[in-house]
């Protein structure tokens, strides 16, 4: 540990995270919840995190995302930042910016992480009752009015934005 990092500047970071706006969270290599910071509980809505794991912060559509894009980038970098969905208490799941860090193990393996996340400006929640119960796909309509939220947000940053769409050949329609 560098000798510069003593208990005086562990006090400091603990302060900052603690009052801290953002939302602020570890883990463990298993994926359960080890500390929320004051905002991070607010954010979701509980004031007891001890029984949670990151299946409680993240729709289940996110995990697909983190193994495809997310964790190759924390094995290769031990970091990665970008946008993903989080369970937000009485909003249902919002957009948010997140820098994570990995602590990668002698395999390479991740043995845990930090979260620093913050809401992204311009954006509204999924409204609730718009995800098909079985697909866990959004109806045509809230996809449309989200995929144009987050159009105008990213034109209000002076930012591009990407829509990509992929379908496997055996369910390619020709049109």
């Amino acid at each position: 540990m560098d000798p510069k990092f003593d208990a005086d500047v562990a006090s400091k970071l603990h302060s900052f995270v603690e009052q801290s706006t953002d939302f602020i969270g570890v883990a463990d290599p298993w994926g359960r919840i080890l500390y929320l910071n004051p905002a991070a509980c607010k954010a979701i809505g509980v004031a007891d995190y001890s029984d949670l794991t990151l299946a409680d912060l993240f729709p289940t559509e996110v995990f697909a995302y983190y193994y495809e894009v997310v964790r190759p980038e924390l094995l290769r970098t031990g970091a990665w930042s970008g946008e993903v969905l989080v369970n937000a208490a009485d909003r249902g799941p919002v957009a948010m910016y997140i820098s994570s860090t990995a602590q990668l193990g002698p395999g390479g393996e991740t043995q845990g992480g930090v979260v620093l996340a913050h809401d992204l400006p311009g954006m509204t929640p999924i409204a609730t009752g718009t995800v098909d119960d079985v697909s866990g796909v959004l109806d045509r309509t809230t996809f449309r009015d989200q995929l144009g939220l987050a159009l105008e947000a990213a034109t209000g940053r002076g930012e591009l934005c990407a829509l990509w769409h992929s379908r496997s050949p055996a369910t390619s329609q020709t049109s």
